[in-house]
């Protein structure tokens, strides 16, 4: 989980890139192309 704080960002933080929630980890690790085109078979 995200902790939230007032502090504003430093220089550092813009390089680093943490996840929301376990879907946008989750999001990161499917590969959504070939589940699109396996899916695109299906009529």
């Amino acid at each position: 989980m995200r902790v939230k704080t007032t502090q504003e960002q430093t220089f550092a933080d813009s390089f680093i890139n943490i996840p929301n929630s376990q879907l946008d980890i989750i999001n990161k690790v499917i590969d959504w192309e070939v589940i699109a085109k396996d899916l695109s078979h299906i009529k």
